[in-house]
């Protein structure tokens, strides 16, 4: 299915289960990077998925100990993510906050 346009935006909600079903996550090389460029990962931290869609990253965090709050403009990408984020937490035994959800405007629009 192809994004719907929405205002002067491209509106993702159509969407959102096709992206939960078939987009691959990112390998484990991305969240090296990302600790050892950043020092991200080492110890719990607050962090903001901003344009979280589904929570690919959102999750993998909040599965590592971190604190998440994840903002996207779909409520139905965040509903993906929601759905998502039930069925991985029993598997993962350091998941000890839930990800909080945020609908809100894209960054073009801030």
């Amino acid at each position: 299915m192809i994004p719907a346009f929405r205002g002067s935006g491209v509106f993702f909600g159509p969407t959102a289960s096709d992206y939960a079903t078939h987009r691959a996550g990112f390998p484990d090389g991305f969240y090296k990077r990302l600790s050892s460029y950043f020092g991200l990962l080492q110890k719990p931290t607050r962090i903001l998925d901003i344009g979280a869609g589904t929570g690919t990253i959102a999750r993998y965090l909040a599965a590592n100990g971190h604190m998440v709050s994840a903002l996207d403009p779909s409520p139905e990408m965040l509903d993906e993510c929601r759905r998502l984020e039930q069925a991985s937490r029993p598997n993962c035994p350091k998941w000890q906050h839930p990800i909080s959800y945020h609908a809100g405007a894209t960054a073009e629009n801030t």
